[in-house]
């Protein structure tokens, strides 16, 4: 199980693609899902689908500026199970710290705070990491790598559900237009009725 979690975990923090610049491009406001959970692309032009399967979601911006790169994603992983949303919520922070992996990302700054989105219990997080890929993690080389989403327990007691915007850049900062980009993907997130349904039973 820890080794799914940290897969999940590494590909959020890695994920930033630098080809979505050969993929078509999608329609604005286009519906995605994954599990018993909706989604919509970005209203505006110049995004991509780099993938979209049965627990993973995650949509591209085609950027003039090459060096750059821009996601939209959702997930879904097993994370155990635990007696309470604040003890499974706990957990998760503590393995995202734990699964960092040191020597390719210099961790600046992480945050987080315990809230509830959607009616979910969630983690609410904001990184700023030097992504020093294969060169290691003393070397000048480097790109900056910023996420800023949420972990949230889902109606299934022992999954994850992780949703974020990402960019990876020269700037310590995501732009706001982007930060504006990602707000707005996870205010359209809609959980299936039965989903919201199973919410009560759960705390």
């Amino acid at each position: 199980m820890k080794n799914i979690i940290y897969f999940f975990f590494a590909m959020s923090f890695a994920g930033c693609s630098s080809f979505p610049f050969l993929i078509s491009g999608i329609e604005p406001k286009t519906s995605y899902k994954i599990e018993q959970v909706s989604f919509l692309s970005p209203n505006e032009p110049d995004w991509v689908l780099l993938e979209n399967q049965i627990h993973s979601l995650i949509l591209a911006k085609k950027l003039k500026d090459k060096s750059q790169s821009v996601l939209l994603s959702a997930m879904m992983y097993p994370v155990g199970k635990h007696k309470t949303s604040r003890d499974f919520l706990e957990f998760v922070v503590n393995e995202r710290t734990r699964n960092d992996d040191k020597k390719r990302f210099k961790i600046l700054s992480s945050t987080h705070e315990y809230v509830t989105f959607k009616e979910l219990p969630c983690v609410k997080y904001q990184t700023l990491s030097e992504d020093h890929k294969d060169n290691g993690i003393a070397s000048a080389d480097f790109e900056y790598f910023k996420t800023k989403g949420y972990v949230c327990r889902y109606p299934l007691e022992y999954i994850g559900f992780q949703f974020e915007v990402s960019q990876r850049s020269q700037s310590k900062q995501i732009p706001d237009e982007f930060i504006k980009v990602g707000e707005e993907f996870f205010q359209n997130i809609q959980l299936i009725e039965p989903t919201v349904r199973r919410l009560k039973t759960i705390r």
